[in-house]
This record gives structure tokens, C-alpha cells and sequence, in this order.
């Protein structure tokens, strides 16, 4: 999977009733594993998590990210509400967050 283009703002349809992600920025890119995105949800600001189909293990690196996200709320441990998760209408695979603005930037928690 080459680096993919900056042509933002975008849509992504989901299969199930219509809806879409809408995708802002673009925040991280993981070579063969995940597309981090800032945008919105259901009129809610959303971090957005894309695992590409076409990657190879695309489907293991999103059910690795939802577990552990499962694990965390089943714990009672505090962390965005999963707005979403599932596959959109091209098939990729998608972990959808309630984006808080409050949350430490990556460049903040690093010493």
C-alpha cells in the first residue's frame, strides 16, 4: 500500500443504513496496517481508524484495534466511546472513536 493522497475533505459510506464517515485530516499512516484520520460521525468529532481490505493482514490489525478497545471498556478503564466499528461500503475495515479534544497529543507523551 503506497501513501496514500491527500485529498481531504472525504466521504466513506457504510453499508448498513447509509451513513458515513467523513474524513477531515489525515493524522497517521501506517504502512500495511492503518489510516488515522480526524473527522466526524454522526454529527460527533470522531478519530477514525481505516485498515485497508487490500492490506496484507488489514483484517487482523482491526480485530486486534477493536479488542483492545473492548478490553478497555469491559475493564471500566476510561477511553473514547466506539461510535463505530465494522466495514465500509468498499469493504475496508474501520474503528470509528468519539474524538476528545482533550486527549494528549502524541508529541506530548513522548519524552
Amino acid at each position: 500500500m503506497s501513501n496514500p493522497p491527500e485529498l481531504l475533505p472525504t466521504t466513506v459510506a457504510l453499508p448498513e443504513d447509509g451513513r458515513t464517515l467523513e474524513l477531515e485530516s489525515r493524522l497517521r499512516w501506517l504502512d500495511n496496517q492503518r489510516i488515522t484520520y480526524r473527522g466526524r460521525f454522526g454529527g460527533q468529532p470522531a478519530l477514525i481508524k481505516l485498515y485497508p481490505a487490500s492490506a496484507r493482514r488489514g483484517d487482523y490489525h482491526y480485530r486486534q484495534e477493536l479488542g483492545g478497545v473492548r478490553q478497555l471498556l469491559e475493564q471500566g478503564i476510561i477511553t473514547p466511546a466506539l461510535l463505530y466499528s465494522g466495514q465500509t461500503e468498499t469493504g475496508d475495515y474501520c474503528v470509528c472513536l468519539l474524538y476528545t479534544s482533550d486527549a494528549a497529543d502524541e508529541e506530548d507523551s513522548v519524552d
